[in-house]
C-alpha cells in the first residue's frame, strides 16, 4: 500500500495555474504571423483574444440561455426600441442613481456580447461546433452583430445622448466598441482559427499541450506557480476529459457573476499616451499618428530639391522649412504648438508660391488633401472683420453660422497636416494679429459657439513686404559697397520697420524668414518655368508645340524684369505675348463653322447634369468637349519670334 502511494506521489502534478496574459499575447502574435501574415491582426485584437482565452467565466459558466439566444436569433421580436421603452419606464418608476441605471442599460448588449465570446471560446479552443440545434459559428456572428446594433441604437437615442452629455460619458468609447463588435462578427472565423492554433484543449491535454501551458503560466525559480494560492489542490497527471483541468485565471469577485472579460473592446482601444498627446481628441490623435508616419517616410532631401526647382533663389527659406519638417519626422516637435513663420520680402519673389508649391508637392507624394486656408490681410481692416473668422457674436446678424476658421477646422482636423496662410498681414487690423496669438501659443482658439478649435497640426504662415517698397526706392547707402554689407543694412532697416508697425508679442511668436530680391539671373530661371507651363497647356489642349526664339526670349526677359513687381510682371508679359497672342492666332486660322448639333447636344447634357437630372460620365464629357474645342489648324508648331520691335508667330 505504501509503495502504491509512493508511486502515485512520483507522478508529475499539474495545478489550476493562471495564464500569463503577456506570454499568451506574444504566442498569439507568433501564430498570426506564421499562419495569417503580419498585417492581418492588430494589437487591439491580440489583447482582446488573449483576454478572452484566459477568461475563467467563459470556461466555467454557461451563457447559452435560451431566452437570450432567442433574442439574438429573432431581433425583429426584441427590438432596441422596445428595450429602451422598458428601461425608461423602469427609470420613471424607480429613480435609482444614474450610475446604476446606466449599468442596467449596458447590461442588455453585454449579455448578448458574452454569448458571442462564449461561442468564439468554444469554437476556437474546444472545436465545438454546435449547442443543441444552434450552430455556434452562426450564433457567434449573430451575437456580435446584435450587440453592435443594440449599442448603436442606444448611442443614437436622444434621451441617452442628453444623459451622456450631462454626465460626461465618453460617447466615442461606445462608438469604438460598436466598430470593434462589427469587426468581431466579420472576422469570427479568423479569430476562431487563431485560438485553435493555441492547442490548449482537445481530446485531452497531451504532453505537448502541458508544455504549452507551462510556457503560458508564470512560475518562480523554485518551479512553483508564483500566483498559486496556498490551498490549491494538485491534479494527477492523468488524461482529464473535462476542460476544467485547463489553466485558469484568478476568479473575479463573487459579487459580480456577470462580469465582463478582463479586457473589454473599449478598454482594448485605449492607447498609452504621452503627456503632450493626452489632451488630444480621438480624431486629433489619429491625425498626429498619421502625420508622424507620413513625415517619417518622407524624403525631405528630395522635397528640398523639388521646392528649390520650383521656387527660384529662396534657398534660406526653403532650407529652414524643410529642416523644421525633420521634427515632424522624428516626432519631437511640440504636440500643441504649431510651427509659425513670418515670410518677409519684396512683392513677387515667391512667398505665397512657396506655400502653394509645398502643399501641391505633399499632396502628390501622400495622395491626400493638405487643406489650405488663404486669409487676405487687406480684407480685415476693421476690428469687427474678425467675426468672419470666428463667427458673429450671439445676437448679431449671422450668429447662427459658423466662422471661416470653424469651417476650415472640419477639414484640418480630419487631415494629417494643414496650412493657414495670412497674406499681407501688416495691412490687416491689429485685432487679427491678436486673434492668432493664442493659436501660436497653445494651438487652439475659441469660436463664436464656445467650441475649441485645435490647429496644433497646422502650419501658420504670415507674409509681408513691409519696408521693402522704401528700400527699393532708395539708392545704395554711403559706406556699403559690398553685397553682404548691403544685405545686413537692409535687414536692420526692415526689423526697425517691423517693430514700428507690429507688436512685439506677434513678432516674437513667429520665425522670421527673409526672401531675397530677384536678380536678372533669377528672372531667367523663372522665365523657363513660366514658359513651360504655357507650352504644356497648348500641348495638352491643342496638341501644339509652342517655342520661343532667342531674340523673343531676350525681349520678354527685358520687358518682364522689374525690381518693384518681381516675377509677377514677367508672368503678365508672358501671358500677354505667348498665351493671348497665340490664342488669337489660333482663332484666326481655325476652320470653324457655326454651332453644330453635337455642340448643342453637349451643352444640353452639361445643363442637365448641373441640375442633377442625369448621371454624368465625366471622362466621356471631357473627351468630347476637348475634341470640339481643339483648334483645327494646318500646323503642329508655333514659334514666337521678335524682330523690328514686334513679336511674330511663325507656324510649321
Amino acid at each position: 500500500m505504501e509503495q502504491k502511494k509512493m508511486a502515485s506521489s512520483d507522478k508529475p502534478r499539474k495545478y489550476l495555474a493562471p495564464l500569463d496574459r503577456k506570454r499568451l499575447e506574444v504566442r498569439l502574435h507568433e501564430i498570426t504571423q506564421k499562419y495569417f501574415g503580419e498585417a492581418t491582426f492588430d494589437d487591439v485584437e491580440m489583447r482582446y483574444l488573449s483576454g478572452l482565452a484566459s477568461n475563467p467565466f467563459l470556461l466555467l459558466a454557461d451563457f447559452y440561455h435560451e431566452p437570450t439566444i432567442h433574442k439574438i436569433m429573432n431581433p425583429e421580436l426584441h427590438s432596441t426600441v422596445d428595450f429602451l421603452q422598458r428601461i425608461w419606464k423602469e427609470k420613471r418608476r424607480n429613480e435609482d442613481p444614474s450610475v446604476s441605471w446606466l449599468r442596467r442599460v449596458r447590461a442588455f448588449p453585454e449579455e448578448v456580447r458574452l454569448v458571442g465570446d462564449k461561442c468564439l471560446y468554444d469554437v476556437g479552443l474546444f472545436g465545438k461546433q454546435a449547442h443543441g440545434s444552434y450552430d455556434l459559428k452562426n450564433l457567434g456572428v449573430a451575437s456580435y452583430h446584435r450587440a453592435s446594433e443594440i449599442l448603436d441604437g442606444l448611442s443614437q437615442d436622444p434621451r441617452l445622448c442628453e444623459f451622456f452629455l450631462n454626465n460626461r460619458v465618453d460617447v466615442r468609447r461606445i462608438q469604438e466598441e460598436i466598430l470593434f463588435l462589427r469587426q468581431c462578427a466579420e472576422k469570427f472565423p479568423d479569430y476562431a482559427q487563431v485560438l485553435a492554433h493555441l492547442h490548449l484543449f482537445g481530446e485531452g491535454p497531451s504532453k505537448e499541450a502541458w508544455e504549452t501551458f507551462d510556457d503560458l503560466t508564470t512560475t518562480d525559480d523554485s518551479g512553483h506557480d508564483d500566483t498559486m494560492p496556498a490551498n490549491t489542490t494538485p491534479l494527477e497527471d492523468s488524461t482529464p476529459s473535462s476542460p476544467a483541468h485547463a489553466p485558469l485565471q484568478d476568479l473575479p469577485e463573487p459579487a459580480a457573476p456577470a462580469s465582463l472579460p478582463e479586457l473589454t473592446p473599449a478598454e482594448a482601444m485605449q492607447e498609452a499616451r504621452d503627456p503632450e498627446t493626452a489632451k488630444l481628441s480621438h480624431q486629433e490623435l489619429l491625425s498626429f499618428y498619421e502625420r508622424l508616419l507620413l513625415f517619417s517616410n518622407l524624403n525631405i532631401t528630395a522635397l528640398r530639391e523639388d521646392l528649390k526647382n520650383l521656387v527660384i533663389d529662396q534657398q534660406e527659406a526653403i532650407d529652414t522649412v524643410c529642416d523644421d519638417f525633420s521634427l515632424f519626422a522624428t516626432g519631437t516637435h511640440s504636440r500643441r504648438k504649431p510651427l509659425s513663420y513670418f515670410f518677409i520680402g519684396p512683392t513677387g519673389v515667391g512667398k505665397n508660391l512657396l506655400i502653394e508649391r509645398l502643399v501641391e508637392t505633399l499632396e502628390g507624394l501622400w495622395g491626400l488633401e493638405v487643406p489650405l486656408l488663404l486669409i487676405e490681410g487687406p480684407s480685415y481692416t476693421y476690428p469687427s472683420d474678425i467675426n468672419e473668422l470666428r463667427g458673429s457674436t450671439r445676437g448679431f446678424i449671422r450668429s447662427d453660422e459658423e466662422g471661416l476658421l470653424t469651417e476650415f477646422h472640419h477639414r484640418a482636423s480630419a487631415a494629417p497636416f494643414s496650412v493657414i496662410l495670412v497674406d499681407e498681414v501688416e495691412k490687416a487690423h491689429a485685432q487679427l494679429r491678436k486673434y492668432f496669438l493664442s493659436i501660436m501659443d497653445r494651438g487652439t482658439t475659441i469660436d463664436n459657439r464656445g467650441q475649441e478649435l485645435n490647429f496644433s497640426s497646422t502650419l501658420l504662415v504670415y507674409t509681408s513686404n513691409l519696408g521693402y517698397s522704401d528700400l527699393q526706392m532708395s539708392s545704395d547707402p554711403i559706406g556699403f559697397g559690398d553685397k553682404d554689407a548691403r544685405a545686413n543694412y537692409e535687414r536692420c532697416a526692415l526689423m526697425g520697420d517691423l517693430k514700428k508697425e507690429l507688436s512685439p508679442e506677434f513678432i516674437n511668436r513667429t520665425r522670421i524668414l527673409h526672401f531675397n530680391s530677384l536678380s536678372l539671373r533669377s528672372i531667367q530661371k523663372i522665365f523657363e518655368l513660366e514658359m513651360e507651363k504655357i507650352a504644356a497647356r497648348y500641348r495638352r489642349v491643342h496638341g501644339l508645340e509652342l517655342s520661343v526664339s532667342s531674340e523673343a526670349r531676350k525681349a520678354l526677359i527685358t520687358e518682364g524684369f522689374s525690381h518693384e513687381y518681381g516675377a509677377r510682371h514677367l508672368a503678365r508679359v508672358l501671358n500677354q505675348v505667348c498665351n493671348v497672342g497665340v490664342s488669337k492666332k489660333l482663332r484666326q486660322d481655325s476652320v470653324r463653322g457655326s454651332q453644330d448639333q453635337e455642340s448643342r447636344g453637349l451643352l444640353a447634357y452639361i445643363q442637365e447634369a448641373r441640375k442633377e437630372e442625369r448621371i454624368t460620365d465625366l471622362d466621356m464629357l471631357h473627351r468630347k468637349v476637348m475634341e470640339r474645342t481643339r483648334a483645327k489648324v494646318g500646323y503642329m508648331q508655333v514659334n514666337v519670334d521678335y524682330a523690328n520691335g514686334k513679336y511674330h508667330y511663325i507656324t510649321a
